[in-house]
């Protein structure tokens, strides 16, 4: 499709394609060397079990196969042209750097040690207000959609928590960030620091990613509500950052209502910890 040489297949889109080879090459420095080249073969599968022997290949060709991805399908449903393989090998590699930055420990942080980062909820300054969001889709096919507005103190002003319609984790998450700043905007509130543990949404949010179509009019909504405050920073916290919108997305639901029940004692708790300042060691996955 990209080449226009052979019928599209998995194997020849994502390793054969010309257009695909050329990429690699721009994107090379040691990413793609001849003789890893020379181990590729007709079998789909077999290749990318070659990929992966090296992480640090594999993780930059995941974020290629997604630019190639992209342009098959704008070509495919917006008959768009193909663009030089410089500009999708660029948005690849600046895509994967800033992967790279969240994700990776420095060695400075105590990579290789056993040392891991502390992590903890920061307070807004006094004029602003805090939102954390978090969206789930669960296998019982519940999707649920939380946030709650803390100011300077700590305390909460706001929670909110609710079940949507099935839908996919993406989504809920995205519907998470729009409900959160519509509510922030319908009670008046100007100045918003919205936090939240999904990369990437608050990526896409900022213009820094590219996400399906999927979601794309949620991202939108999103940017639009956004334009009406005036001011407003939307930041990625790990989920050690994001306990408490963490804890209503996977344990709360409409069941809850006694305030001795259990579940809202570790969800005060929670408030407590973060109030206080106490830092938790990132999980790495």
């Amino acid at each position: 499709m990209l080449c226009e040489q052979l019928d599209e297949d998995d194997n020849h889109l994502f390793f054969n394609c010309s257009y695909t080879k050329q990429l690699m090459d721009f994107s090379a420095n040691g990413i793609h060397p001849s003789n890893w080249r020379s181990l590729l073969g007709d079998n789909f599968l077999n290749n990318i079990e070659i990929v992966r022997k090296s992480k640090a290949n594999f993780d930059l060709m995941c974020f290629l196969w997604w630019t190639i991805w992209g342009h098959r399908n704008n070509k495919i449903f917006k008959n768009s042209n193909i663009a030089n393989t410089n500009t999708p090998a660029i948005l690849a590699i600046n895509t994967y750097n800033a992967w790279s930055a969240e994700f990776k420990i420095n060695q400075k942080s105590g990579s290789g040690t056993g040392h891991r980062p502390l992590i903890a909820w920061d307070k807004p300054p006094k004029d602003i207000m805090k939102i954390n969001f978090d969206g789930s889709s669960k296998q019982n096919g519940v999707s649920q959609i939380d946030f709650i507005f803390r100011d300077n103190s700590g305390c909460p002003k706001y929670i909110h928590s609710a079940r949507i319609n099935h839908t996919t984790a993406l989504q809920a998450e995205a519907s998470a960030l729009l409900a959160c700043v519509r509510a922030t905007a319908h009670v008046g509130i100007k100045k918003i620091i919205v936090e939240g543990d999904n990369l990437t949404i608050i990526n896409d949010v900022n213009g820094l990613w590219r996400l399906p179509w999927s979601i794309k009019d949620t991202i939108e909504d999103i940017r639009d509500v956004l334009k009406t405050f005036e001011y407003y920073k939307l930041d990625h916290c790990f989920r050690e950052g994001n306990r408490a919108a963490d804890f209503l997305a996977s344990k709360f639901n409409e069941s809850i209502t006694s305030i001795c029940n259990p579940m809202l004692r570790e969800f005060h708790t929670i408030i407590r910890q973060d109030v206080l300042g106490y830092t938790f060691a990132r999980r790495i996955v």
